[in-house]
C-alpha cells in the first residue's frame, strides 16, 4: 500500500489521458475534482492487486456517454449532471450487494474514468487498486479483460443526473450491458455514472491488468519533469516507455465528427512536417482512436494505442477538440497481450468496428522508438 500526493493523482490522470487514446473523459474536469478531494482533507491510498484479500470485494465506478460540445450543451436543466454519477452508482451497487466494498478500481485508463475510480475510493475512504481491465481507454461497456475472462457484468448499478438509480442483475453479457448503458446515456444528457462489475479480490487477480496506474504515473511524471527541466516531452516519454513515433505534422482543415447514440464517431488529418514533410496521416475515432492511415495506407489499429500529443507539450488531445493548425505528434503503443487474445480480437479490432481488414500489432511493421529514429 502506498499514500498518494496530489502531484502523484494529477500524474497518474496524465499519463491515463495518454493512454486514453483521445477518449477517457475530460481530464481537466478530474484533476479538479481530485484536487478539490485533497484540499478537503481526504487521502488517497493505492493497493496492488497481491494486496487485496480474497475475499474482500472491489468494484468498477465510470461515467458512460460523451464529452463532445453538443452533449456538454445538452446537460442543462432536465439532464443537469450532479458531479457525483458515479460515487451514487458505486453507492447503490455496494448496498445492493450487501457488504462494503474493499477499494474501487478503474475500468480503463482516462483522464475522467480514472479520476472518477479515485474519487469514490476517496469520498468513502476506500482503496485504490493498482490495475485496470482495459489498459487503455475504449469504447464500450464489452471492451475489458473481464469479458475476455468470461467474468459477468453484472449485477450493475445506473445513476443519472436525475439521481434516478436502476440495478441490472442477470443481463446476458457485457454486449448487452453496453446497449442498455448507452441507451440510458443517450437519454439523459449523454452522460451517466455505472458501477459494475463487483468481484472478489481471488477473482480479480485473475482477470485485471496489474500496475497500470503506477505506468500511467510513470508516464505523467516523466512528461511533467521533462517539461521543468526543458527537454523535449514526446522524447523523453517515448525513451522512458519504449513507444513508436508514428508521426508528426499539423491538424489539416475539417475535422470531421458527429454525436451518434453516445458516441463520438469521426476522423482528421495531420500534415506531415520534419522528416514527415509531403505525407499525410488519417485517425478515425470511435469516442477512442480506433484505427490510422498514412497516405491512404492503413498503418495502426485496435487494440493498440494511438495517441495524439499538443508537440510542445506532450499534453493529450481529446477527440473531438482539434483545431486546425495545431501542432501535434501521434505516438503508438503496444496493447496489452489479454487484448491479443482470440475473444479480444473479436470485439475489439478493425474488423469488429466494420472495417475488412485484420489486426497487425504495432511491431511487426514499427520499430520501438530509436534517438536515430527521432
Amino acid at each position: 500500500m502506498r499514500s498518494l500526493t496530489l502531484e502523484n493523482s494529477i500524474d497518474i490522470l496524465k499519463g491515463c489521458a495518454i493512454l486514453g487514446t483521445g477518449g477517457g473523459g475530460d481530464l481537466e474536469n478530474g484533476i479538479q475534482k481530485v484536487r478539490d478531494y485533497f484540499r478537503s482533507g481526504k487521502s488517497l491510498s493505492l493497493i496492488s492487486l497481491e494486496e487485496i484479500p480474497d475475499n474482500e470485494i472491489i468494484a468498477s465506478p465510470y461515467n458512460v456517454g460523451s464529452v463532445s460540445p453538443k452533449a456538454e450543451e445538452s446537460r442543462t436543466g432536465l439532464h443537469a449532471r450532479t458531479g457525483a454519477e458515479a460515487l451514487n452508482a458505486f453507492e447503490k451497487l455496494q448496498s445492493y450487494i450487501g457488504k462494503k466494498f474493499y477499494g474501487s478500481i478503474s475500468i480503463e485508463l482516462g483522464g475522467g474514468n480514472t479520476a472518477a475510480a479515485i474519487c469514490v475510493a476517496m469520498d468513502l475512504g476506500i482503496n485504490l487498486v493498482d490495475a485496470d481491465s482495459a489498459g487503455r481507454s475504449v469504447p464500450g461497456v464489452q471492451h475489458t479483460s473481464f469479458y475476455i475472462e468470461n467474468i459477468p457484468v453484472s449485477p450493475l448499478a445506473i445513476a443519472t443526473g436525475l439521481e434516478e438509480f436502476f440495478i441490472i442483475d442477470g443481463i446476458k453479457d457485457d454486449l448487452r450491458a453496453e446497449e442498455f448503458t448507452r441507451f440510458v446515456a443517450a437519454n439523459s444528457g449523454n452522460l451517466i455514472g455505472v458501477a459494475s462489475h463487483p468481484l472478489t479480490g481471488k477473482v480479480l487477480k485473475g482477470a485485471a491488468l496489474s500496475g497500470t496506474i503506477t505506468l500511467a504515473e510513470k508516464i505523467g511524471r516523466t512528461v511533467r519533469t521533462a517539461l521543468e527541466s526543458q527537454k523535449d516531452p514526446i522524447f523523453e516519454l517515448l525513451s522512458a516507455v519504449h513507444g513508436y513515433f508514428l508521426f508528426e505534422g499539423r491538424v489539416a482543415k475539417g475535422v470531421k465528427w458527429k454525436d451518434i447514440g453516445g458516441y463520438i464517431v469521426g476522423e482528421f488529418s495531420i500534415e506531415g512536417e520534419n522528416r514527415f514533410t509531403g505525407h499525410d496521416y488519417r485517425i478515425w475515432f470511435k469516442n477512442e482512436n480506433i484505427i490510422s492511415w498514412m497516405d491512404g495506407r492503413q498503418d495502426v489499429s485496435a487494440p493498440d494505442l494511438i495517441t495524439v500529443l499538443e508537440r510542445s507539450t506532450g499534453a493529450s488531445v481529446m477527440n473531438p477538440y482539434f483545431r486546425e493548425g495545431m501542432q501535434v505528434a501521434v505516438v503508438g503503443f503496444k496493447s496489452h497481450q489479454e487484448w491479443r487474445k482470440e475473444k479480444g480480437l473479436k470485439v475489439f479490432s478493425p474488423r469488429s468496428f466494420g472495417f475488412n481488414f485484420p489486426f497487425i500489432p504495432i511491431e511487426r511493421t514499427h520499430n520501438e522508438f530509436s534517438r536515430k529514429e527521432y
